[in-house]
């Protein structure tokens, strides 16, 4: 037994001696608490191609330990060993597979370089403790909190594959048809060791036609295998055109294109006579739709007229948004330049007092007549501001009007006073108009007060319609361009912002 134990201990002193192996120590004041070692198994050949598999195989098993838990749970701290490589997410990416035999953990690793670099490959080793509370003690968890690197001792090269390369790897393609007179199903599979990503196919068939039912994908670490699945049905004959394939494989150094054979389906003569030339040209081509019908039943579905109009409606939607935006903004520029003739002189003259400049402040008193005497308190305040304030002006604009007593009245609030007092006066002059003139006048009068905001929500909303139509067209870029889009809203509110400052230009 003693001889045993003893074979098997120099077993393992070869084998880390031979592996390049760590010691993972656990210390807690300067005493070990438990010991592991790991053994690397880092590839041999120091040159590797972007998307190539690099695997990495770490075996970690107990060397020491004071702590009988420990060595009885050996397993639960094993189960909760995580591994994962130092190098930043935008240069690889890495998949992992963990295994307990022999009472030792083995861990295989595979990474995928996605640019040209220069690596040791480092790893990380540390312990999950969160999920061992229930089985050791706080000092205990304590201590195997600390994480540990390895790395290689040599160099790995990764270089770039030629340009215009989707597929890393070495991979097999096939094709099976399993035919049924008339209708069939289609297989491509293609499987080996590379790149997680391999491609979709669109198939060209000859007398027939073909649709996708399934797609599936599979992947162990190095290893893909993808099935695409269609369905195929077809009249007398079928020509199912060759499948091409073009990859870098990294172990030839080159660039390898497979194609698969061409599938042809042909009929005996006997069975065309005895089938065909017995049917009418009208029953060969209710044949074929039945089996269409199969295929696509989609499109022999009844549809009415408020779906036909909405599928129009949805396929034009840009279209007929920009058209609403645009007559929009036609009526508000119709109406704002020209209603105003619609109406008597004095009143057209009211609508062009926007409060702009300090001559229109000036300019209302001319309009101000006994039927408006309820205005008295708005009037005083307007006096107040025109005559008896100090106007504190900068580069050609009032920036506040400094009253006695230290009180301020800033532009809003005088833009406001003025708002009211021409609302006021608009309400009496406009008492004998028609009530067709109201409603146009009322309208003027709100599209002015609001022209900022609905010109903002049509510019936003035109922002809007572009990011969807740009991601319809670049679907792989959608980060960037909402990143892009959102700036441009973003700015765009900020300069409406800055714009709808209340300003009053004095000379």
């Amino acid at each position: 037994m003693f001889k045993k134990i003893f074979y098997s201990f120099f077993i393992l002193l070869i084998l880390l001696s031979v592996s390049y192996g760590d010691i993972l120590e656990f210390k807690q004041k300067g005493k070990t608490t438990v010991k592991l070692y790991v053994i690397k198994e880092y590839p041999e050949k120091q040159k590797f191609y972007v998307k190539e598999p690099v695997k990495v195989r770490i075996i970690i098993g107990l060397l020491k330990t004071d702590q009988r838990k420990i060595a009885k749970n050996i397993k639960k701290i094993y189960e909760n060993i995580k591994v994962k490589t130092l190098i930043s997410e935008g240069t690889v990416v890495s998949d992992t597979k963990s295994k307990i035999e022999s009472n030792r953990l083995i861990i295989d690793c595979v990474v995928y370089f996605m640019r040209e670099y220069d690596t040791d490959l480092p790893f990380l080793i540390s312990i999950d403790t969160q999920k061992l509370k229930k089985v050791f003690s706080e000092d205990i968890l304590k201590v195997l909190e600390e994480s540990f690197i390895i790395k290689s001792e040599d160099y790995y090269r990764i270089l770039p594959v030629p340009d215009n390369i989707t597929y890393v790897g070495s991979f097999d393609i096939k094709t099976e048809f399993e035919d049924q007179k008339g209708f069939g199903t289609f297989f491509i599979i293609i499987e080996g060791t590379g790149f997680p990503y391999l491609p979709k196919y669109s198939l060209v068939v000859k007398n027939g036609s073909a649709k996708k039912t399934g797609y599936t994908f599979e992947h162990n670490l190095e290893k893909v295998r993808s099935i695409q699945k269609y369905k195929i049905v077809y009249m007398d004959e079928l020509e199912i055109k060759p499948v091409r394939f073009k990859y870098f494989d990294p172990y030839q150094e080159k660039i390898v294109e497979k194609t698969t054979d061409k599938i042809v389906q042909k009929p005996k003569k006997e069975e065309v006579k005895s089938y065909w030339e017995n049917l009418e040209e009208k029953e060969k081509l209710k044949y074929y739709i039945s089996r269409f019908r199969d295929l696509y039943p989609e499109e022999f579905e009844k549809r009415n007229l408020f779906n036909k109009l909405f599928i129009s409606i949805y396929n034009y939607r840009y279209q007929l948004i920009g058209s609403v935006i645009l007559f929009t903004i036609v009526f508000m520029v119709i109406i704002l330049k020209f209603s105003k003739y619609l109406y008597p002189y004095e009143l057209r003259d009211i609508l062009c007092l926007k409060g702009n400049r300090i001559e229109d402040y000036k300019k209302i008193y001319r309009y101000i007549s006994t039927e408006l005497y309820q205005l008295k308190d708005f009037l005083k305040s307007l006096d107040i501001f025109l005559y008896q304030g100090d106007k504190v002006i900068s580069g050609g604009y009032l920036k506040k009007v400094v009253i006695s007593g230290d009180r301020e009245i800033y532009p809003q609030e005088i833009k406001e006073l003025f708002r009211k007092i021409i609302r006021e006066v608009i309400r009496i002059k406009s008492s004998k108009l028609s009530k067709r003139e109201k409603v146009m006048l009322n309208t003027t009068l709100f599209l002015r007060e609001y022209i900022n905001l609905i010109f903002l929500f049509i510019i936003l909303l035109a922002i809007l319609l572009g990011l969807l139509k740009t991601l319809d067209i670049f679907p792989d870029y959608r980060t960037v361009i909402f990143a892009l889009f959102l700036l441009t809203g973003l700015t765009v509110i900020f300069i409406f912002y800055l714009l709808s400052k209340p300003k009053i230009k004095v000379k």
